[in-house]
């Protein structure tokens, strides 16, 4: 029988949090002739592949491939063509879907249509360590990639929203006509560069659309590292080079990309200062937006000699 749903799992050197996003997808609701979980693996130097072979042994829904070239973008595209079925289902390999998560997806899918060509959830934050009291907001929330908070009820996005590809599902044939996610996007080992999604705007240019339910949810579980003030400093440097070059990728594919809002960059010595320390909320707010403006004019300088 032919699988209806794929869930693909991108694993990059998880063995401590592996074993909970793989036990969860193999107590899935739904029936196992209908789903299948493929997980990548993308070049783990840690346990990883280990933990996932066993996995694979021991439910036969579950399968094992290999992508040497690195990147979540590359990984992402090597799950798609690795699929036995339409819907490529996408959680990270530090998430944990909730029992019900592939049968809502597909559930969602028969009803929508050929016209949705996404549907994704809300993720819920599991803490490693407590939060910080200063991670408040959804400026910071959103950066882990928890609490979108989109709507109570099930509808399809509006303006700026978007999903999370720890809890996203893509109808696969749509992606690939478009030349699948961008490979020179996205993560690439442990660097913050993020992207990869940008074939979304693709999407949305040709007519499909994206749905949000948040009664599809999916934990995700938070390291201690991205609980400092440090890491938010980087994640927001490379959001600004992200940006850059997403736009960059859009303009490639024929979107028409509306010019940048006006970016902030330190203009003196007191901002340069301001950018590291432990001031006030306001300062940390202003640190960030100007180290995202940094990231966007050194990508737009071509200044950056790697990632």
């Amino acid at each position: 029988m032919a699988k209806k749903i794929s869930a693909v799992v991108c694993v990059y050197n998880r063995e401590d949090t592996l074993p909970q996003c793989l036990g969860a997808l193999a107590q899935q609701t739904i029936s196992t002739d209908l789903f299948e979980v493929i997980v990548v693996d993308n070049n783990s130097t840690d346990g990883s592949p280990e933990i996932a072979a066993k996995y694979a042994a021991k439910y036969p829904h579950m399968r094992v491939v290999r992508e040497t070239k690195q990147g979540l973008a590359s990984a992402r595209n090597c799950g798609m063509r690795e699929a036995k079925s339409p819907i490529a289902a996408f959680t990270d390999d530090d998430a944990i879907p909730a029992k019900d998560w592939a049968e809502r997806l597909l559930q969602r899918f028969d009803e929508l249509g050929e016209s949705a060509a996404v549907v994704g959830g809300e993720l819920d934050p599991v803490w490693s360590s407590p939060k910080p009291d200063w991670l408040q907001g959804d400026k910071l929330l959103h950066s882990l990639s928890v609490c979108l908070g989109w709507s109570t009820h099930a509808r399809y996005l509006i303006g700026s929203e978007w999903l999370c590809e720890a809890n996203s599902a893509y109808r696969i044939a749509p992606v690939q006509e478009r030349g699948g996610f961008p490979e020179n996007l996205g993560r690439i080992g442990t660097n913050l560069l993020s992207g990869e999604n940008a074939i979304n705007a693709v999407l949305v240019r040709d007519g499909y659309r994206f749905f949000f339910d948040p009664e599809i949810r999916v934990q995700h579980q938070i390291n201690k590292a991205r609980l400092s003030k440090d890491w938010f400093r980087r994640r927001f440097f490379w959001q600004g080079v992200t940006t850059f070059l997403v736009n960059q990728y859009l303009r490639d594919q024929g979107c028409v990309v509306e010019a940048s809002a006006m970016i902030s960059v330190p203009m003196n010595e007191a901002s340069w200062d301001g950018l590291c320390s432990d001031g006030s909320a306001a300062d940390f707010d202003a640190a960030l937006g100007q180290l995202y403006g940094m990231g966007y004019f050194l990508a737009a300088s071509n200044l950056l000699g790697g990632r």
